[in-house]
């Protein structure tokens, strides 16, 4: 999933006219599963790793693991972004995550590591959605 996430916002990018290299792309949940605090074999270190080999700038934002988020909260997360990869499908991100709330902060693309959203949703607020994990 890590790679394949990556390459989705690549692709994603490219038909925005936009390069993965130096775009800021923030990773959101860094946990292992959801509401959880453990990065032990967390997939989100892998798709950290695979940003910054394409040089992309990375933030992160997990409210369960405070220590390793360069963003502490939601609102400061978002305005930095320019995609999003939601890595750990965090209660708080599926309460809170909207299109409305993407489209408001100016963020353009929204991969969705654990499908946890309507890609319907977004299509109708103009954010392109990629989702991929579980059915």
């Amino acid at each position: 999933m890590p790679a394949y996430a990556v390459e989705l916002l690549q692709d994603a990018l490219n038909d925005e006219k936009l390069p993965l290299n130096g775009t800021t792309v923030g990773v959101l949940g860094i946990a292992y599963k959801a509401n959880i605090d453990d990065l032990r074999e967390s997939p989100a270190l892998k798709v950290i790793e695979a940003l910054e080999h394409h040089k992309a700038t990375v933030i992160t934002h997990d409210p369960h693991v405070p220590a390793h988020s360069t963003e502490k909260t939601l609102a400061g997360f978002l305005k930095k972004s320019t995609a999003v990869i939601l890595a750990t499908d965090h209660r708080e991100f599926r309460e809170a995550i909207t299109p409305e709330l993407l489209k408001k902060y100016g963020v353009k693309i929204f991969i969705d590591g654990k499908n946890a959203f309507s890609k319907a949703d977004f299509a109708k607020h103009g954010v392109c959605y990629h989702g991929i994990g579980r059915s």
